[in-house]
């Protein structure tokens, strides 16, 4: 019985990915951005935010019980955010299974918002854990991916505050779901149109600050000011021609590998 096999029944018992994940923890901090930037082309100011958050964490600076990042990435599209949060599970966290995926669309209505942390007492589902609270507990290492967060309803801001400011949520069995080993991001199409504009539809390299100062308008339309004021909003560039190539170049690449 070597190392390997005693990480990975801890893995089982408790959903800690301890063989990779706890291997050379500063090693991969010191080299997050260019990993991710490896997977994720053209947003390497995305991928430089991310990593300086996730290193003041590991160095022990951060607030130890706050979630080791909340980031909101905004953007049109097929530009890079949901494979920020694949590369971001294979990298910190041992592979793309720890990453906990929900698709905010699905929360339109007040009435589901609750079914994130779990049905109340009478209700239809109650016992069965929160979709999103029982994903947590059974993962409490992984990256946490709130899609088209926008759609979701306002509702839904009351809820995570106390996650982005506490890292924790109580679920409707009054379990306490810790969130302070997890990463999470949001992602938005609000403000694409703006984005669009400022870059010539991907032709001209905006500066991050003024394109940040650009979306701010159009974020403050849909989200409050309170829940702004607790995540990093990241702008994600469109993708240019040179990008579009870097990307099917790396895709070629994973097939080739595949085959070998």
């Amino acid at each position: 019985v070597d190392r390997n096999a005693v990480a990975a029944v801890v893995q089982d018992w408790t959903g800690i990915p301890t063989g990779r994940m706890l291997s050379s923890q500063t090693e991969k901090a010191l080299k997050l951005a260019a990993t991710l930037s490896e997977r994720v082309v053209g947003q390497d100011h995305a991928m430089e935010m991310i990593a300086k958050r996730v290193q003041t964490s590991r160095a022990g600076l951060g607030a130890p019980e706050k979630p080791v990042g909340v980031f909101l990435l905004c953007g049109p599209s097929g530009v890079g955010k949901t494979e920020t949060a694949l590369a971001l599970a294979e990298t910190l966290y041992g592979g793309e299974q720890n990453l906990i995926s929900i698709n905010m669309s699905e929360f339109q209505e007040a009435h589901t918002v609750s079914t994130l942390k779990g049905a109340p007492p009478g209700y239809v589902g109650y016992g069965k854990g929160g979709i999103l609270t029982e994903a947590v507990r059974r993962k409490p290492y992984s990256v946490i991916l709130l899609d088209e967060v926008e759609k979701a309803h306002p509702d839904v801001h009351e809820i995570f505050f106390q996650v982005f400011d506490k890292g924790m949520m109580d679920d409707s069995e009054g379990r306490r779901i810790d969130f302070k080993n997890t990463l999470i991001l949001l992602t938005s199409n609000v403000g694409s149109d703006v984005i669009m504009d400022r870059t010539k539809n991907g032709t001209v390299r905006t500066g991050i600050d003024d394109l940040d100062q650009a979306l701010r308008a159009p974020l403050l339309k849909v989200f409050p000011a309170a829940f702004l004021g607790r995540v990093v909003t990241i702008p994600y560039y469109p993708l240019s021609d040179a990008m579009i190539e870097a990307i099917a170049r790396h895709q070629f690449g994973k097939i080739a590998r595949r085959l070998k």
